[in-house]
């Protein structure tokens, strides 16, 4: 969670990517936390804790 409030080349519409083209993910605090990431342009996760 350090990174979520970021402005830089990685930070894209809420979107840091960690690896162009391999890992890419998002995270939101507001009230429930949002994780959404996509590895290798090919598989999205989304996990979510109340």
């Amino acid at each position: 969670m350090q990174r979520v409030l970021i402005a830089d080349q990685a930070y894209n519409e809420g979107w840091l990517t960690v690896q162009e083209g391999r890992y890419r993910y998002m995270a939101v605090g507001a009230g429930d936390v949002v994780v959404r990431g996509v590895c290798s342009e090919y598989l999205g996760f989304e996990v979510i804790w109340e």
